[in-house]
């Protein structure tokens, strides 16, 4: 793609009338050669991802790439830092070596398989990031994917490619009106673009979802736990109900006024939002203990049978 991107860009600088004869050589070799830099990188990550070869066993773990080969002793590794990113990063460092492994390279059976060895095999006092890891993505994997059918729980809902399908079939509609509307009314051509943008997202999230569909928590209100953040709305439109109260008023006192009202609602602000923090850091803190405790009842049954 990239190649063919940069065989268009070449050609079109080269026929483009209005560039000036000199310039049309130095823009085709800017433009071509900026896409064929892309076309090396990605053929180099493709490469690596092909030629990158695991062999893990309960003593070592030993990788394979374009351009490396490493093996690590898991007997020697001082530090194993759990990384909570996207699919998950495990960092392993000995004295003189590093190697960090993402999980997004395996399959779900063999993340929860090294993610097992790695915590079976060295020292509690030796890992770092562990809580928060285990309640993200060490937990979940030894439930079933959100992509199994099964029966839904009473929180849950299944999201389908139908169902955004409806979703985004109205705002089409809305968008294909409101381009009509500004090209009619406004002569406002760029506004053609708004279809296409509802287009590109409705593709961008539907092919997203897997095609038997997947599980998700249904969105509901929780007093205790959302109360602030109704607050935060509600605080929010404060500025916009004292302009309105002050509209058509100009004195040096209701400057002054405005000042302290802007400084006492920026301290309201912050109040809040502290709290909300507070909230979300308990929450976060119960879910990790629930976790890690889920997680040894778990290791502790497959141990007995």
């Amino acid at each position: 793609m990239f190649v063919g991107m940069a065989i268009v860009s070449a050609v079109g600088m080269m026929l483009d009338p209005t560039t000036p004869p000199g310039n049309r050589v130095i823009l085709a070799v800017g433009f071509s050669s900026f896409w064929l830099v892309m076309a090396s990188m990605s053929g180099y990550l493709i490469a690596a991802c092909r030629r990158e070869v695991w062999d893990v066993d309960r003593f070592r773990i030993v990788c394979r790439g374009l351009f490396r080969r490493m093996t690590m002793h898991l007997d020697a590794v001082l530090e194993a830092k759990w990384v909570c990113n996207a699919q998950g990063k495990i960092t392993l460092k000995t004295r003189d070596q590093t190697l960090r492994i993402s999980l997004e390279t395996f399959e779900r059976e063999d993340r929860l398989w090294l993610i097992r060895l790695v915590r079976d095999r060295i020292p509690e006092d030796r890992q770092t990031g562990w809580e928060r890891f285990c309640g993200a993505l060490a937990v979940p994997l030894t439930k079933p994917a959100a992509d199994v059918v099964r029966p839904l729980k009473a929180n849950e809902v299944r999201l389908s490619r139908a169902r955004f399908d409806l979703y985004f079939g109205f705002l089409l509609a809305c968008a294909v009106l409101i381009a009509v509307f500004a090209l009619d009314h406004l002569e406002a051509h760029r506004r053609l673009a708004a279809p296409l943008a509802a287009v590109l997202s409705w593709l961008l999230i539907r092919f997203q979802i897997p095609k038997k569909g997947m599980i998700a928590p249904r969105m509901s209100f929780d007093w205790r736990r959302d109360r602030w953040f109704l607050a935060l709305l509600v605080w929010s439109g404060v500025p916009l109900t004292l302009l309105f109260l002050h509209r058509g008023r100009e004195s040096l006192e209701l400057s002054a006024l405005l000042i302290v009202e802007a400084i006492g609602w920026f301290a309201g602000f912050l109040l809040i939002a502290w709290r909300i923090d507070r909230i979300q850091a308990a929450e976060r803190l119960a879910r990790q203990q629930r976790a890690a405790m889920e997680w040894q009842d778990k290791m502790a049954s497959r141990n007995v049978t």
